[in-house]
């Protein structure tokens, strides 16, 4: 989105199959590892780091980009990306609901701050379509060699250190109390939440019922692919399934690291800017920073590291998108991972406000820019 084809001749050279297939054996072992390490001591930091380096692994993998999969229904009607999309919300959503029911998770009541939701909403789905990625989409994208997105981390960077900055604090206060007029509850089963595993696994097991039904009668018309090859792209509604699965253990070790929600991306970028600013940086943040590492051995081995570039107006709009994705980030309180994956799957009122907004804005932006102006 965004880039031209020129590509430099630069590059890292693809494993053999044989040499891909050892690599992806070592990294499952030392994820298996140290997800049994936690299991066994309680020492939850290695499972939280190995969750995120799969996160990136099978995110690069798939090519799971929000900001390219809900533009493709503006750019040439292709709804597969926004329906791996909803199939990750309800794979999460069944799976908190039967943890919540199970008493192993407590889904705390979210904060609900209208007019921040909207307008980070509006700043992050704008900017998505100039960044060429959101958060997560733009930092794997980068592990690439892709210079937009490279430029957009850069702006993103930037644009969660403006907008946590002082003034940036106080613009998100004023913001608040402007649109504590209207206040729903947080949650939209009930303030306290105490209805949201019924709710949960009925929305989750319905929405997903009517995805198969509507697969197999043709309405939808998809076909799922099981096949994972350790050196090809792997079926983008199998990587949904898998990414709303780690939304799961997330959420259930997250406490252990002092993070009290499931999976998220703004994280990874802020932890830097944390670390820079403040000269201090969260642990969850700092673990999660995995996700690099993941995506960076994904597109390895499929032969994806190679430096790419485009004009200087693209690669000057992609910093100025990705700035617009930082402030968005913090003004909406999180990313697309944060607030539509993990956020719409907790049934969060804030996060439905976010998603919502920066869905339509990313569908206007992409129609004026990408298939008008662009």
């Amino acid at each position: 989105m965004g880039t031209t084809n020129r590509i430099s001749l630069t590059g890292v050279k693809k494993p053999s199959p044989e040499d891909a297939r050892k690599v992806f054996l070592t990294c499952a072992s030392l994820v298996v590892i140290s997800l049994g390490v936690g299991a066994l001591s309680g020492e939850m930091r290695p499972s939280m780091a190995a969750i995120y380096f799969v996160l990136g692994f099978v995110m690069q993998r798939a090519s799971f980009c929000s900001a390219s999969m809900i533009s493709a229904v503006v750019l040439s009607r292709d709804r597969r990306g926004m329906l791996a999309i909803l199939v990750a919300v309800l794979t999460a959503m069944l799976g908190f609901g039967l943890l919540h029911s199970l008493g192993l998770i407590t889904v705390y009541p979210s904060t609900i701050s209208v007019l921040p939701a909207a307008l980070g909403g509006l700043l992050f789905g704008v900017g998505m379509v100039f960044a060429g990625g959101c958060v997560s989409g733009s930092l794997f994208k980068a592990t690439e060699g892709r210079w937009p997105s490279i430029l957009a981390v850069f702006g993103i960077l930037i644009g969660m250190a403006a907008a946590t900055s002082s003034w940036g604090r106080e613009a998100m206060i004023y913001l608040a109390e402007l649109g504590s007029v209207w206040s729903p509850d947080p949650n939209l089963t009930s303030p306290d939440g105490s209805r949201f595993a019924h709710l949960s696994m009925g929305v989750a097991l319905m929405g997903l019922a009517f995805v198969g039904v509507s697969n197999r009668s043709g309405i939808l018309s998809f076909r799922p692919r099981v096949a994972f090859p350790v050196d090809r792209r792997w079926p983008l509604f199998g990587v949904a399934v898998i990414v709303g699965s780690l939304g799961w253990i997330a959420f259930l070790i997250g406490p252990a690291v002092g993070r009290y929600y499931p999976l998220g991306a703004s994280h990874i970028p802020n932890a830097v800017v944390q670390l820079l600013v403040v000269g201090g940086v969260s642990q969850a943040g700092l673990l999660a920073c995995t996700f690099l590492l993941g995506s960076a051995v994904s597109a390895w081995m499929r032969g994806d590291i190679r430096w790419r570039s485009a004009p200087n107006d693209v690669l000057a709009l992609a910093f100025f998108g990705g700035l617009l994705v930082g402030v968005g980030a913090i003004l909406g309180g999180g990313c697309f991972i944060g607030q539509v994956l993990s956020g719409w799957a907790l049934l969060s009122t804030h996060a439905l406000i976010f998603g919502v907004v920066m869905i339509l804005a990313n569908w206007v932006t992409t129609f004026f820019y990408l298939r008008g102006w662009g």
